[in-house]
């Protein structure tokens, strides 16, 4: 009698993390996420340091926020042919063997602004932003360098207060980088008998117990890292989706949790709080030649052997009973091919077809 003895190999998820963002209850939350997943799924982690990467690992997840130490890993691994797939980080040099998962900031900054805004606080400023944050630098983009107070250096908390309060007369609300930075602040605003809500409404990035706690309660946007972590590992199930020519971008959704800092004024998404204007700003898509161009793709596209032939024919001059004949079909056919070429196109008339063919191909 013979037994049949299947053994399954465990898929092993390497994690590589960025040392300055390891301690931080972030880091642990996605690792977190991370480590519920694999158990589920039966899979082994382990995590590893820049030396540990080879050749023979099928995939690593990377978990940092700072572009530079990001950027650094993914140099390595695109050399060694490593699917990598970067947590909470998005560098602008970025390599084409790599998926992400991140936290949709754009989305959420979006709606902090707007929150405020439909609370009748209109002069927001952005605060507690870290240049080396790749999360920070998206928020960044939404406001005007003179709103924006960054928080670097070896005194950055201080620092980053002092240049704000010297302009706080500006603002009714502040957006704080993460909870840190505002109960750094909340209470500087308190010594300086500034009060939240009745002065500054203030909304941060982040739940903590603390922002739970402090008085009043912060009103925050909630970021779900273990939900980061636990679709990092989703995209290391499928190599086989991936590939040095196919990665993926993965975003995680956030919310704001209202609560005492901005008076409890609960937050109504609607359409209604953006204004829209009909007359497009992108002049680039208004150029007359990169509408013809665009047209005569459009056309190209549609055309086969017997369209070219007739276009051939049309640039040559002749009747639409002399191409037909060539062609062995009728007047009617090469009248009805002309006119479906043209449907969905901005090219009025066969003259003007063939005078943009002309331009750009050659007669």
């Amino acid at each position: 009698m013979y037994y049949i003895i299947i053994v399954v190999i465990a898929m092993t998820i390497n994690i590589i993390i960025e040392p300055e963002y390891k301690d931080t209850v972030w880091c642990r939350e996605t690792l977190c996420g991370i480590e519920k997943k694999v158990a589920s799924l039966r899979y082994k982690a382990r995590i590893c340091s820049y030396d540990m990467l080879n050749a023979d690992m099928e995939n690593i997840i990377v978990v940092g926020t700072s572009p530079s130490y990001v950027t650094s890993i993914l140099s390595k691994t695109s050399l060694l042919g490593i699917h990598t797939i970067v947590i909470s980080c998005q560098p602008m040099e970025t390599e084409g063997n790599t998926s992400y998962v991140l936290i949709d900031h754009n989305s959420a900054t979006r709606e902090c602004i707007e929150y405020l805004q439909c609370c009748g606080r209109k002069n927001i400023a952005l605060y507690g932003i870290n240049r080396n944050s790749y999360a920070d630098m998206i928020k960044t983009k939404y406001f005007e360098n003179k709103n924006i107070y960054y928080s670097s250096g070896k005194n950055a908390m201080q620092d980053c207060y002092d240049a704000f309060a010297k302009q706080v007369s500006r603002y009714n609300a502040v957006i704080c980088s993460n909870y840190i930075s505002a109960i750094y602040l909340m209470r500087r605003l308190k010594c300086a008998e500034i009060c939240v809500p009745d002065d500054l409404y203030i909304v941060t990035y982040g739940d903590s117990v603390i922002g739970n706690m402090f008085n009043p309660s912060l009103t925050t946007v909630t970021l779900d890292h273990e939900q980061l972590g636990i679709q990092a590992v989703n995209l290391c199930r499928f190599p086989d989706m991936l590939s040095e020519s196919i990665s993926v971008t993965v975003r995680v959704p956030c919310k704001i949790h209202v609560a005492k800092s901005t008076d409890n004024i609960p937050y109504v998404k609607s359409v209604n709080n953006f204004t829209h204007s009909d007359i497009s700003d992108n002049i680039f898509m208004q150029d007359e030649q990169l509408l013809e161009i665009q047209s005569l793709e459009k056309m190209l596209r549609k055309c086969d052997d017997i369209d070219l032939k007739i276009i051939g024919g049309l640039l040559e001059s002749k009747s639409h009973i002399k191409i037909g004949g060539a062609l062995y079909i009728s007047e009617s056919s090469v009248k009805y091919r002309i006119k479906r070429l043209l449907t969905g196109t901005s090219i009025e008339s066969t003259a003007k077809m063939l005078e943009i063919y002309t331009k750009y191909i050659g007669g």
